[in-house]
């Protein structure tokens, strides 16, 4: 229905010869100039944001402890841990769980699966069912963990 279409009016002072744009054009970002570009950076101002949110859904808001030091370890530990779970999402696992999903749906369809670890003959065995094994590919899984990727691939 044509009649409930919602309009969006971007009001920019790009393009209007001003020193912004001269500062775009010595910095090389001349094309920012340019309606799809603006439309374009327009429609992606919320991705930092889902950064953020990505992080809250990981870790607790509320500080732990009553002394700075210890909420700042806290703090710094819950960031490494966070970039070691997006690192794992792109080199391991890209393409059987995607990368933009949190962390919860991570550990949800990855972590939180029924299994068994049994320990013999000097071997160590995770015993899962046939259908996660072919589900969450556990020996592509497996492969990619054990051979870490040599340069970085953003996806």
């Amino acid at each position: 229905m044509d009649f409930v279409k919602h309009d969006s009016i971007i009001y920019t002072n790009l393009g209007m010869g001003g020193k912004i744009d001269e500062q775009l054009i010595k910095a090389g970002h001349g094309d920012m100039l340019k309606a799809g570009m603006i439309i374009e950076t327009y429609f992606g101002r919320g991705s930092d944001e889902l950064v953020n949110r990505a992080f809250k859904n990981f870790v607790s808001q509320k500080l732990p402890f009553k002394r700075f030091n210890m909420n700042a370890t806290y703090y710094y530990l819950s960031m490494t841990a966070f970039l070691l779970l997006e690192a794992f999402k792109h080199d391991v696992c890209h393409d059987i769980i995607p990368v933009s999903s949190y962390s919860t749906t991570v550990r949800r369809q990855l972590f939180d699966n029924a299994g068994k670890i049994i320990r013999k003959s000097r071997y160590t065995i995770l015993k899962v069912t046939a259908s996660i094994m072919k589900r969450l590919e556990f020996d592509t899984l497996w492969e990619r963990c054990n051979n870490p990727p040599i340069k970085f691939i953003w996806l």
